[in-house]
């Protein structure tokens, strides 16, 4: 009888552990680059036949998969995307980035791109106000040292591997990564939030005009002025 009914019970017992294992992880893999015309938040110079775009990375569905909590650590993730359709290659050495928007109060803040440093400081201690005092007692005696606190490698890596470093756009190329910036203590989306690009420089060493790319829609909230 154990035979006749050997074939149902392994069935069986497949389709359990196939339902009790755990789910594979998914990686943190953003889609192969488009010209930068193809995304919404995106400005072009005509003249230069250079564009830049920008695709923020502000919501959990978004970064699904990541390893790193940017959101929690009040990091704010911006895939940025360069098209060059000129001849001739573009530099990016001294290329530089910086998020403006406004206060509750109407003030113009500036913030300047996050290095690799400030990134992991973040992500040391998600969710923590370094601005509010400890409660905790001062006891009188000393307590065992404790180990600080250390990013995971596998963070480590994916911040690295996703920070935009190229230091050039080639002719009729494509160039894509991510920039952070620091907004801790400051909810999304930001009031008439645009990100202010310059240090790009042509074939000759001149200065391209500077980008000013808003993070939403025109029509999606007030512009800085």
């Amino acid at each position: 009888m154990w035979k006749r009914f050997a074939p149902i019970a392994l069935s069986l017992a497949l389709a359990t552990a196939a339902t009790c294992a755990p789910a594979a992880s998914k990686d943190f893999r953003p889609a192969p680059p488009q010209p930068a015309t193809t995304y919404p938040l995106h400005e072009s110079h005509a003249d230069e036949r250079f564009s830049i775009a920008l695709d923020p990375y502000d919501s959990d569905a978004k970064l699904e998969g990541a390893k790193a909590p940017y959101l929690r650590a009040g990091l704010l993730p911006i895939r940025v995307i360069m098209t060059n359709d000129s001849d001739q290659p573009v530099s990016l050495t001294d290329l530089q980035f910086q998020l403006i928007f406004r206060s509750d109060s109407g003030r113009r803040i500036k913030v300047d791109e996050a290095n690799t440093d400030d990134i992991l400081r973040n992500l040391v201690t998600p969710d923590r106000n370094p601005t509010t005092p400890s409660a905790a007692p001062r006891l009188p005696f000393p307590l065992p040292k404790r180990s600080k606190p250390r990013v995971k490698q596998e963070q480590v890596d994916e911040v690295q591997q996703l920070r935009f470093r190229a230091h050039a756009v080639e002719a009729h190329g494509t160039q894509s990564g991510f920039i952070f910036f620091d907004i801790s203590g400051l909810a999304l989306p930001l009031p008439g939030a645009r990100v202010y690009i310059t240090g790009l420089k042509n074939a000759g060493g001149g200065d391209l005009l500077y980008f000013e790319i808003p993070l939403q829609p025109a029509n999606a909230g007030n512009n800085v002025q």
